[in-house]
């Protein structure tokens, strides 16, 4: 079973789906889940190519902004998109401005 909030691996009916598109010539997204070795989960790539069903590695996927086309399972990639991460930025202190009420004008 897959981790909480990892997507689950692609079912046989996606990889065909996936090989219907390929051969009309739309490479389909897929994002990495947690268990791709050397990808960070959540990071895109194209399925370029099916190959053996038989062979554990059988998609072959070009990573976003790579030139590689690397060989993935089944289990190491997902259709369904990861959910974005919040960005955590650090609180910001108020401005403390200085005050001018209690000091003599000179004018």
């Amino acid at each position: 079973m897959s981790a909480v909030g990892d997507p689950q691996r692609l079912s046989d009916s996606e990889i065909q789906q996936i090989a219907l598109d390929l051969a009309k010539g739309r490479p389909r997204v897929v994002w990495f889940t947690s268990a791709a070795v050397g990808m960070e989960a959540g990071r895109s790539g194209r399925v370029i190519a099916i190959g053996d069903p038989a062979e554990d590695e059988c998609l072959r996927v070009q990573p976003t902004g790579s030139k590689d086309v690397l060989p993935f399972s089944p289990v190491e990639v997902t259709l369904v998109k990861p959910r974005q991460r919040r960005r955590r930025f650090a609180a910001r202190k108020p401005i403390q401005r200085p005050d001018y009420s209690s000091q003599q004008t000179l004018w």
